[in-house]
Parts: C-alpha cells; structure tokens; sequence
C-alpha cells in the first residue's frame, strides 16, 4: 500500500522508515511546518513543573534560543513516548510521567505531583492541547503556556504528491491531531479522497467524520504502533 505521511518532517522520517519495514510504500507531504519563536521564559524559580504535549517543542528547544539550564532540573510532564525520549535527550533530567494522550494529564500530575508548588508552564504552540488545562485548575494548579514554535499550514502539496492524489495512488493516511487532519482535508477540498484515514485517537476521527472518507479507523491505543497495526487488518 502507498501510506501518505502528512506529519511534520522531524517526525514524517522516523513513521516512513517503520512503514517501508512492513513493505508499504510511504510518501511524505508534510501539511504543517514547525518553526521556533522567541519566547520569553518565566522565572524558572517560581516554576513547580513542565509540561510538553509535543515533541515539536522539543525541537523548537533544540533549534532555537537556548533557554536557561534551570529548565532542563524542572519535573516534567508529556504526552507520548517519543515526546519523552527527545527530551530526555534534550536535557530534562526528571521525567515525571508520560501520557498516552494530552486528556490524561490531568489525571496524571495529581497522581504524582510535583515536589513543590503548583505552577506549571506548558511549552506549547498558538494550536495548543489544552483540555488539561480545566481540571488542574480545578486542582488548584496554575498553567501558563509559553509558546515555543509555529506550526504554519502549508498551502500546497508537491507536484508529486499531487499527481499520486489524483490518480489514486494512495491507499491511506495517517493523521496525528484535528488539526492536521482539517488542513488536508481543507487542501483536498475539490479532489477524491484517499479510501482510507487512520486516527490516532476519536478525537482526530471526529475531525475526519464531515469528509467522504470510505473507511476511518481509529487506533485501539493513541500510539503509532496501534496505527500501523490498523493497516495490517484484512
């Protein structure tokens, strides 16, 4: 099957890799490009907590300023394992939990929460996940997003990637968040849609249910492997 990948390149090259594996051809179309900010850091002294619900802040943190050693001694918090292990590679040296999916945290930092105090900062982008936001509120933590990077709607696919699109080419696509998924579906807005969409999570399966999808799946688990495994059924 050809695989049509539409995550930002940082991430599209690792999924290709894991699909070719399975014999499927992938291609990479990129639907959003991931650009670091300025970005004016608290007073890491008054700061309980990180969290990191995408590993684009991580490279946003890698790519542009570099920010205050203080960051990298804070406890932190994200959301997918490839989120974690970028940032422990970045530096962060208390990994206090990984969520599967950004609903969970929450949950998650009343569990296990941060040695002292209750102000987070959520290193984020203008679209960020945010539905953790109300309950921890509740709890009585305080989150501030700090925006770290740009995630800018790319206008146009490729030539290439055009043409596979419009003979038919592409079996399925792979889509990792709402708004990725809207912004391809806005892109292919007067051509056929692939027969297939496979969502991460119900969430990103809501955003596809308006469109003339043949078949959307949703993974059983929000995790890329639970994903990939959707392509093997039947």
């Amino acid at each position: 099957m050809a695989i049509l990948i539409i995550r930002p390149l940082a991430e599209a090259g690792e999924t290709a890799k894991k699909l070719e594996q399975r014999g499927h051809k992938a291609l990479i179309a990129p639907v959003m490009t991931i650009t670091p900010c300025p970005w004016h850091p608290p007073e890491w002294d008054a700061v309980s907590a990180v969290i990191i619900t995408s590993g684009n802040a991580v490279e946003a943190l890698k790519r542009g300023v570099a920010p205050a050693a203080a960051l990298w001694q804070k406890p932190l918090y994200v959301v997918g394992e490839r989120t974690a292990m970028l940032a422990k590679a970045c530096g962060f040296k208390q990994l206090m939990g990984v969520a599967l999916q950004s609903a969970q945290l929450a949950e998650m930092v009343q569990e296990k929460p941060p040695p002292s105090g209750k102000s987070i900062v959520h290193l984020t982008s203008p679209h960020r996940h945010d539905r953790f936001y109300q309950p921890l509120a509740a709890a009585g933590y305080r989150i501030e997003p700090c925006v770290v990077y740009h995630a800018q709607a790319v206008r146009h696919f490729a030539p290439a990637i055009d043409t596979a699109l419009a003979q038919g080419q592409v079996t399925a696509v792979l889509f990792y968040s709402a708004r990725s998924a809207m912004l391809f579906q806005h892109m292919m807005a007067t051509k056929p849609l692939p027969p297939l969409a496979v969502c991460i999570s119900p969430p990103v399966a809501a955003a596809c249910a308006a469109y003339p999808w043949q078949t959307i799946t949703t993974a059983a688990t929000p995790t890329e492997a639970a994903m990939l495994a959707c392509l093997e059924i039947g």
